[in-house]
């Protein structure tokens, strides 16, 4: 009984580094790819504690931006699997204050009109 509660102790704890190790490498690709879609002129804040990406987009309109979010949300699902969901608001028209600017797009985010896409499909074979 003993070396059965080791054995699966073990497994148990291979499994969860191997789930960590998964996690950091998508968030690290995640964070390659954000980087990869933003231009020059845009700034990037990851919020580590929510596990998302804010990124500042001066002398933007609502439209551009939303260009960079679906380029983001196509390489993250197409080279990680993932599911990006992601909100923009717009200065000055939406609000006047950084802090202001950041929850709208919040919200947009958490709304049932959020973008995510769908899950992948799996593959059946063919090609």
């Amino acid at each position: 009984q003993t070396l059965l509660a080791k054995q699966l102790l073990q497994e148990r704890m291979f499994q969860e580094m191997k789930l960590n190790s998964a996690r950091r490498y998508a968030s690290a690709r995640l964070c390659q790819i954000v980087n990869e879609a933003s231009r020059r002129t845009d700034l990037v804040f990851r919020q580590t504690k929510n596990e998302r990406f804010v990124i500042l987009c001066p002398e933007t309109d609502p439209q551009t931006s939303t260009i960079l979010a679906n380029r983001i949300q196509t390489v993250a699902r197409e080279s990680l699997g993932l599911s990006v969901a992601w909100g923009v608001a717009a200065f000055p028209a939406e609000a006047i204050t950084f802090e202001e600017l950041l929850l709208k797009a919040e919200l947009k985010l958490l709304s049932p009109t959020a973008h995510p896409l769908p899950a992948p499909q799996e593959s059946t074979g063919k090609m």
